[in-house]
């Protein structure tokens, strides 16, 4: 019987070309972790599908691959984004972070919530936050994903990060230093870079 579909509200957080026509699409979704589906057509039709764009999604599963893009609704395009590089950049390093975190087929509603609220601040901040953001933000995922090294709790400056609301980030300090320490936390566990770290890192 051939699956009627399913709908889902997700967070794009990384586009990936498939040939001369297709896409891959990867989600977050609170309810089912990472979520990567096939847009037919989504080069040339992409539907405002941009990473950290928030998107109604109607998914078909298919046996032993990967699902089907049926439709899409942007929900919240998240268009204060595209007037600042240092802020869009945040928002691409947030959600390649958050989806390397985050499993198929395994709920999570804290990090997805994480990601939410990270896009919120930067959508609506006000020039580009600063490295004391960008630790929070991934100090707030290690902590959510279970894998917070003691370490790193064991500095004063970067738990009381850790506990800071995200947006009271944007005015803290934090030097390139201990942020760099925060990341090689991150790196260490994920086993690898993070690409789109080489964006954030050009910010200086």
């Amino acid at each position: 019987m051939r699956d009627p579909g399913r709908e889902r509200v997700g967070v794009v957080v990384s586009r990936q070309p498939y040939g001369d026509n297709d896409l891959i699409l990867r989600f977050v979704v609170p309810d089912e972790g990472r979520v990567v589906a096939f847009l037919r057509g989504g080069q040339k039709r992409p539907r405002g599908l941009d990473v950290a764009t928030r998107a109604r999604l109607s998914l078909r599963g298919r046996e032993g691959g990967m699902d089907t893009l049926l439709d899409a609704e942007v929900e919240e395009a998240r268009l204060g984004l595209r007037g600042d590089y240092g802020r869009l950049a945040l928002a691409q390093y947030a959600c390649e972070l958050v989806g390397a975190f985050v499993h198929e087929g395994q709920p999570e509603p804290r990090l997805y919530a994480l990601l939410e609220t990270a896009l919120l601040v930067l959508d609506a901040a006000q020039g580009s936050p600063g490295r004391a953001f960008l630790a929070a933000v991934q100090l707030k995922t290690l902590t959510f994903a279970g894998v917070g090294p003691e370490v790193l709790r064991a500095i004063e400056r970067l738990e009381r990060l850790r506990r800071l609301p995200l947006r009271d980030g944007l005015d803290e300090h934090l030097d390139a230093e201990a942020e760099a320490l925060v990341y090689d936390a991150v790196r260490a566990h994920l086993g690898h870079e993070l690409g789109a770290r080489a964006l954030v890192d050009r910010l200086g």
